[in-house]
């Protein structure tokens, strides 16, 4: 979330496009939520000020359970422009008719996984990117999209995959650890604590 994060906003700051916003969408508000402070953090570091200028709303017709989410901040650039970032919730007309960096988060797990990608693809028509993140979950269309990269059917697409195992490699164990206090910060993980954690998931 925070790497998508402060790639869309890089992209917002250097575009040469007419739309500089962002649209994410997640399967739940907690996900909204936390993309919305990853930006906010990105802006602190970039010395920019953020305002949020838009609270959740419930739409008409969404059940309460399952409402429509928006959060909008606002990031001013100075001459009258700015970038505005939008996390939604899932909500398959969220993204329709929409133009700018376009992030797709756990779209296994969205209702409607079709609904949702309809509504995102077309921005990349206009030369918009368009960022899917997701862990699997069944084999809905995720898993196919997915499947068609592993056999090179979208060579113009980047497809990165990451696995427990390359996780753990990169420090996740550590992480874990570090955040239970096991570890101290910028200690690692030995093998055998990390052939344990293995196991055990």
């Amino acid at each position: 979330t925070q790497t998508v994060a402060f790639e869309a906003l890089l992209w917002a700051f250097e575009t040469k496009m007419k739309d500089r916003d962002i649209w994410f969408t997640s399967a739940d508000k907690k996900a909204a939520e936390e993309f919305i402070r990853a930006c906010e953090m990105w802006a602190r570091i970039f010395n920019l000020v953020s305002e949020l200028v838009s609270e959740p709303l419930i739409g008409p017709d969404d059940k309460e359970e399952d409402y429509y989410l928006k959060y909008e901040i606002r990031i001013p650039l100075g001459n009258n422009e700015f970038i505005r970032v939008n996390a939604l919730a899932s909500n398959v007309n969220a993204f329709h008719g929409k133009q700018g960096f376009m992030i797709v988060d756990e779209l296994a797990r969205h209702k409607d996984q079709l609904g949702v990608w309809e509504g995102a693809l077309p921005a990349t028509i206009w030369g918009y990117p368009l960022r899917v993140i997701s862990t699997q979950n069944g084999k809905g269309l995720f898993f196919q999209l997915t499947e068609a990269c592993k056999k090179g059917k979208h060579p113009n697409w980047g497809y990165h995959h990451t696995d427990i195992y390359q996780a753990t490699k990169d420090g996740l164990l550590d992480k874990i650890l570090q955040g239970q206090g096991k570890l101290s910060p910028g200690e690692k993980a030995t093998q055998q604590q990390i052939d344990e954690w293995i196991d055990t998931i």
